[in-house]
């Protein structure tokens, strides 16, 4: 059995790179320091993902933790078959056998490439609005299908979690990573089938581990991409998330496997066979043709023709758009030395530097865990000196006005007054001189209280007489079957209920509760509990430990709302990219 995730941590902690027999040189940077420190920067179905570096170059060093005897074999094959492919798509590997020693067993690693860019997804929503960079995407895609058939090669799990986009200064790059389901010819000598199947949302229907068709299955899954970002040139609202209107669950491209199973019901196939473009019109019926054929019968992936309406668009060499949000030089040092120190001075040093860098949300959200573990902590103490301690250290704090008032609180309790001692007397005197002096008022109130019960008690019972007699009175239907008229006595006992039992006024206000730490299914519990609508969920990088947890919320903790009327935007970690 494999080492689990947490043991690939643990023996990093312990020995570090002395774990490693060959690969030992390397030096290994963690994911996250605090609140704890971990190595592991991805986890898949089948490894984990570390990164290390040496003087020239940084490594991807995936760690099994499931693992099938074929695995190895398989990972021998494709390194000696792909040394000979020179394609672009292509990322370095080699097969590291007995490698870790974990337990006093070794266990073999697989050392790529890293490789620096962005994932597919986020590439399209960083250009959404640029139609001809998303044009150049579409045909790098179609140049790698082509690539990979000529080069008799099948990747296996083409989704946008393996496609990573370089961007040069008149071109962009598509790289391929995870050969975990990778196929070539040689495997077939060895009865060596896939040991996965791919995520649905970019799966041909019938896919399976084994399959038929197997050898064409990657054209579906690019097919899915080029018909998604065809869509999106002419219809920006469909990259929206779903809770906006969109499709986008951050898990797909635009499609579900559902759309697949019954492309006839889908609602997006509906949407986009409805759509003013030609060209979007023939990626979709191509696509939803495919769903009902077995894979061999897939066509090879091709660019929208001339014969529908225009030409195929030539190899572009197109003019990026100046990159507002990718970190360069100092930016991308200063980044890295902040993630290191890890204090709120280096924080707050690089938003001073760079306030328009695509990290401000991570840097302001480390800010704010500085500053609630500082208040917690002076809250911990409860002490005058430690909430003036959080303020000077925090004086535009998100947690300034409750310092301000405990410290007020504690002022006061300070200068309060010890009360004298009184002479002690007997309880039973004490008790006869209070109500000597009190006897007036207990009268009265006695009185008061003993007329409101006779007054309440003839009301029921004027009630109680007046119900028996509309009772007591038979109703006689006419024969046109018509319900009686309703007597202005009792019209008006029923408009009086009916007043009596409107709801309270929905202008209360309330307050925004502070959600950040939550899960999203919490906070989607918390605000239904208080009449809070979601408006709005968006999704940031983050630290691995604030994945799928609220980062920030719009309006802000402690703000006042309107009860029936609030709504609130989330951004929610999706880890790091």
């Amino acid at each position: 059995m494999f080492p689990q995730v947490g043991e690939y941590d643990n023996i990093l902690l312990k020995e570090g790179r002395n774990a490693f027999k060959t690969l030992s040189h390397l030096s290994f940077i963690p994911c996250i320091t605090v609140p704890y420190k971990s190595f592991i920067f991805a986890s898949g179905n089948f490894a984990v993902v570390l990164k290390a570096t040496d003087s020239r170059q940084q490594y991807a060093i995936r760690c099994f933790h499931t693992f099938h005897l074929d695995t190895l074999i398989r990972y021998k094959l494709l390194s000696n078959y792909l040394s000979n492919v020179h394609s672009s798509w292509k990322t370095n590997f080699q097969l590291c056998e007995d490698e870790l020693r974990i337990n006093g067993s070794l266990y073999p690693v697989i050392k790529m490439d890293w490789i620096e860019g962005k994932l597919i997804n986020d590439f399209v929503t960083e250009h959404i609005h640029h139609t001809d960079v998303l044009t150049s995407l579409q045909e790098e895609l179609i140049s790698v299908s082509k690539s990979l058939e000529n080069e008799k090669v099948v990747h296996g799990d083409i989704q946008h979690g393996n496609i990573i986009i370089q961007e040069f200064q008149n071109s962009i790059s598509v790289k391929l990573i995870d050969y975990d389901g990778m196929y070539i010819p040689l495997l077939d000598s060895y009865q060596l089938k896939s040991t996965e199947s791919g995520r649905s949302e970019y799966q041909h229907p019938s896919r399976a581990s084994g399959t038929s068709g197997w050898k064409e299955i990657d054209r579906f899954s690019f097919w899915v991409l080029i018909t998604a970002i065809e869509a999106v040139k002419y219809d920006k609202s469909l990259w929206n998330d779903t809770y906006n209107g969109g499709f986008n669950t951050e898990d797909n491209f635009l499609f579900s496997g559902t759309d697949f199973k019954n492309p006839s019901r889908s609602e997006l196939f509906n949407k986009l066979l409805q759509s003013n473009h030609d060209s979007v019109r023939y990626y979709v019926n191509k696509l939803k043709g495919f769903c009902t054929l077995d894979p061999d019968q897939i066509d090879p992936v091709e660019s929208f023709q001339s014969g529908h309406t225009r030409s195929i668009l030539p190899k572009l060499a197109v003019v990026m758009p100046p990159k507002q949000e990718t970190l360069i030089g100092d930016e991308l040092k200063l980044w890295e030395q902040t993630r290191r120190t890890n204090t709120k001075e280096s924080y707050q040093n690089f938003i001073l530097k760079y306030p328009a860098s695509q990290n401000l949300l991570i840097a302001r959200t480390r800010l704010d865990t500085f500053d609630q573990n500082a208040y917690f902590h002076a809250q911990s103490l409860n002490t005058e000196e430690s909430y003036r301690s959080y303020l000077k250290e925090f004086p535009y704090g998100n947690y300034e006005q409750q310092a301000q008032h405990q410290i007020t609180r504690l002022e006061a309790l300070k200068s309060r007054p010890v009360q004298p001692s009184k002479t002690t007397v007997s309880h039973k005197q004490t008790q006869k001189d209070w109500f000597q002096s009190h006897r007036t008022i207990i009268i009265g109130n006695a009185i008061i209280g003993m007329l409101i019960i006779i007054f309440i008690i003839s009301k029921i019972s004027t009630r109680e007489l007046r119900t028996n007699k509309y009772e007591d009175t038979p109703v006689t239907y006419p024969i046109n079957n018509n319900p009686p008229v309703s007597s202005p006595n009792t019209r008006q006992t029923q408009n009086q209920t009916q007043t009596d039992r409107r709801t309270p006024s929905q202008n209360q206000t309330i307050t925004m509760p502070d959600l950040r730490g939550y899960t999203l299914e919490n906070a989607k519990s918390i605000l239904a509990s208080k009449g809070i609508k979601i408006k709005k969920i968006s999704y940031e990088n983050s630290d691995i430990v604030k994945k799928n947890k609220v980062l920030l919320t719009v309006p802000a903790a402690n703000s006042t709302l309107t009860q029936g009327k609030a709504s609130v935007s989330l951004v929610i970690g999706k880890g790091p990219s």
